[in-house]
């Protein structure tokens, strides 16, 4: 389940750029979203956990928490990608709004992701540096 939900959200959203905006591609997304956030939020080595573990490092909890904003971010883009398109309490939402939040993702896993494994290489386990 680790990769499976990461591999469903980049198969279905270069789907629905491709296909033009089918309803499949769109459930598609929202299951590897679903299966990306019980994944990071009640998963074995969840990401939830460590950003309260208080044996780590503060700013190794932070990126994690960073992970977890990124995470609701997403479901925020699953919410967009749902809506019909229109106003919405004064703006008007078209079907390709959903990419703003699902990119905002996607730059904080890319950060997270190569700043991540540098510190917890370079930082002793059990020392608490707060």
């Amino acid at each position: 389940m680790g990769y499976a939900g990461p591999l469903l959200i980049v198969l279905s959203a270069v789907l629905f750029i491709i296909a033009g905006y089918p309803l499949w591609t769109c459930i598609l997304f929202a299951m590897g979203v679903v299966m990306l956030t019980l994944n990071r939020f009640i998963g074995n080595e969840s990401d939830f956990g460590r950003s309260r573990d208080r044996r780590m490092p503060m700013n190794i909890r932070r990126l994690y928490r960073q992970r977890c904003v990124g995470t609701v971010v997403l479901f925020l883009s699953v919410a967009i990608l749902f809506m019909h398109e229109g106003f919405y309490y004064g703006m008007y939402l078209r079907k390709i709004n959903w990419l703003l939040p699902f990119f905002i993702f996607a730059v904080i896993e890319l950060y997270t992701a190569f700043r991540l494994p540098n510190l917890e290489k370079n930082t002793p386990r059990g020392k608490n540096n707060v």
